[in-house]
C-alpha cells in the first residue's frame, strides 16, 4: 500500500523525520521525501502542528475534542477521525463546533451532523473524496476525514473544535458514550503552547477487541492479507470490501471490490493462503485447480510421444493437461513434433520445415515406440485438439508454428481460456498474447517469473 501526505512543513534552520515501528512485528518500507530550501521562510509563515488523541470511551454528555484549546493565531488544517461504536444506534447525530477567538457557548462553526462534516449524508457511506469522505464503515468500525483547505479556518486569538456525541433514537436524540480517536492537523507560529504526550503503542490500541474486522485471522491469513492475494493476481483493482464466508464451511475471505470499473468478487482460502476464484462482473476469470497432473507430449511412456494415441491415453488416465509441441510445415499446417526433423520419432528422414504434410504423413510414427503401434500417422493440430475433446487443456510449445494459426485453431475447438503456453522466441510469444485479445490472464510470465 502507499500513502501520501502533502501537507507543507516548514522550517527555519533545520528538519528532522522520524519513522517508528511500534508494532511487535518487522513490517517493510519504502519512503520518499521532497524538500525545497529557500532563502528565507516569511515572519510570520507557522510550523505544522500535529496531535493524536483517543477517548474509550467519550465522556457522557461531554463533546469529544478534535483540537483543545490553542491560544495565538494559526490555521485549522484539519482530521482523521476513527469511531468503534459501542451502542447498535446510529452514532452521528453530534455537531462539529468550531470555537473562535472568544467563542464561549455558542461556536462561529456549527455543523450538522458527524456525517455531513466528511461529506456525506444520511448515515455513512464509504466514499472517499480529496478532500472529505470515509474511507472505512464495517463492522463497528468507522474512519473518516476532512481537510479545510479549500475553506480555510483561521484565528487570531484562539480556537477549540469538538463533536458532540450524539444519537438518535425515536422520542429524538439521546447522549451516548462511545469509543473515538483522532489525529488533528494544524499550523501556527514556534515557539507554541506544549501538547500532550503522544499516548504509547498500548494506550492508542488498548481494548480493541480480537473481532477487528481487518487484523483477526480465520485461518493463517488476515482479511489486508487475503485482499493483498487478491490484488496480486488481479492488477489496478481497488478492494473495497473482505468478510468472512460463513456458508461454504472453510476458511474463506470474500474480497470484492473494482477494476478498471467492473465489479469484482474473490474468494480466498484462509488455511492456505490461495486465491480459489475471481468474478469480474459475473463471469469467472480465475479459478485455482488444485493440483494438476500434465501429460508430457501425451502419455509418452505407453504410446509414441506427440501422437493421437498419447494423447487419447493421457485424457483416459485423467490427465488435466496435455503438453504438446506444435511445428509448421512447408505448404503451412500445423502438426504435433519434438524434433526439427523427422529422423527420431517416424521411419522418415529431413527438416519439417522442409517438407509438406502430404510428405510427413506418409511415414509410420508409431513403429519406432513398438508394434502396437505401427501406423500411427504424425497428428496435425486439428487432429490433436479433437482427441483432447472438452476433458484436458492444451499446453503448448510453440516451436516454428505461425501464432495467428495456432491461435484460430484453438478458438476454432472452443480452446478459449485456460490454455498454457511455452515458446522460447520472444516475438511469437507476445504475437499470441496480443492476438488472444487479452484473454490470457493474468499476465504471462517467463520463466524467470518475470512479466512478459
Amino acid at each position: 500500500a502507499a500513502m501520501n501526505f502533502w501537507l507543507p512543513m516548514p522550517f527555519r534552520e533545520r528538519a528532522r523525520l522520524t519513522l517508528a515501528n511500534e508494532r511487535p512485528t518487522n513490517s517493510r518500507l519504502y519512503y520518499q521525501i521532497d524538500y525545497t530550501l529557500e532563502e528565507e521562510l516569511p515572519e510570520n509563515a507557522g510550523s505544522l502542528h500535529a496531535l493524536f488523541r483517543r477517548e474509550n470511551p467519550t465522556t457522557l454528555k461531554q463533546d469529544f475534542e478534535i483540537l483543545p484549546k490553542r491560544n495565538g493565531v494559526g490555521r485549522y488544517i484539519g482530521c482523521l477521525l476513527g469511531v468503534r461504536y459501542l451502542e447498535k444506534s446510529w452514532w452521528g447525530e453530534g455537531e462539529v463546533k468550531v470555537y473562535l477567538d472568544g467563542d464561549t457557548e455558542f461556536p462561529t462553526i456549527c455543523g450538522t451532523g458527524s456525517e455531513d462534516y466528511v461529506g456525506l449524508s444520511w448515515g455513512i457511506q464509504e466514499a472517499t473524496q480529496r478532500y472529505l469522505g470515509c474511507n472505512l464503515n464495517r463492522e463497528g468500525y468507522v474512519s473518516m476525514y476532512r481537510w479545510h483547505l479549500p475553506d480555510p479556518i483561521v484565528w487570531k486569538e484562539d480556537i477549540r473544535v469538538t463533536i458532540q456525541q450524539l444519537s438518535w433514537a425515536p422520542y429524538g436524540y439521546d447522549e451516548r458514550q462511545d469509543d473515538w480517536s483522532v489525529a488533528t492537523f494544524w499550523y501556527e507560529p514556534v515557539p507554541s503552547e506544549p501538547l500532550p504526550t503522544l499516548p504509547s503503542y498500548e494506550e492508542r490500541t488498548a481494548d480493541l477487541p480480537q473481532s477487528n474486522p481487518l487484523h483477526e485471522k480465520i485461518g493463517k491469513i488476515t482479511p489486508i492479507e487475503a485482499a493483498h492475494l487478491v490484488e496480486s493476481q488481479l492488477p489496478r483493482c481497488d478492494v473495497t470490501e473482505v468478510s468472512v464466508e460463513e456458508e461454504l464451511g472453510l476458511p474463506l475471505y470474500s474480497v470484492r471490490g473494482e477494476v478498471n470499473g467492473d465489479r469484482f468478487e474473490a474468494y480466498v482460502d484462509a488455511e492456505r493462503s490461495r486465491v480459489l476464484s475471481i468474478e469480474r462482473d459475473g463471469e469467472e476469470v480465475y479459478r485455482w485447480e488444485g493440483i494438476l497432473v500434465s501429460a508430457h507430449r501425451g502419455a509418452n511412456r505407453l504410446a509414441p510421444e506427440n501422437t493421437a494415441a498419447a494423447i487419447r491415453k493421457a485424457v483416459e488416465l485423467g490427465a488435466n493437461v496435455v503438453e504438446m509441441d506444435v511445428r509448421q510445415t512447408r505448404d503451412g499446417h500445423l502438426i504435433l513434433l519434438h524434433d526439427s526433423t523427422l529422423n527420431r520419432t517416424t521411419d522418415g528422414s529431413g527438416p519439417v520445415a522442409d517438407l509438406t504434410l502430404e510428405e510427413i504423413r506418409k511415414y509410420d510414427a508409431g513403429s519406432w515406440f513398438s508394434e502396437e503401434f505401427k501406423g500411427e500417422k504424425v497428428p496435425t493440430f486439428d487432429e490433436a485438439l479433437e482427441a483432447l475433446g472438452d476433458h484436458a487443456k492444451p499446453d503448448i510449445d510453440l516451436k516454428n508454428a505461425d501464432p495467428e494459426k495456432v491461435v484460430d485453431a484453438l478458438r476454432a475447438h472452443g480452446f478459449n481460456e485456460g490454455v498454457t503456453l511455452y515458446c522460447n522466441d520472444l516475438e511469437k510469444r507476445r504475437a499470441m498474447v496480443e492476438l488472444s485479445d487479452g484473454g490470457i490472464w493474468p499476465r504471462p510470465k517467463t520463466s524467470l517469473g518475470k512479466w512478459d
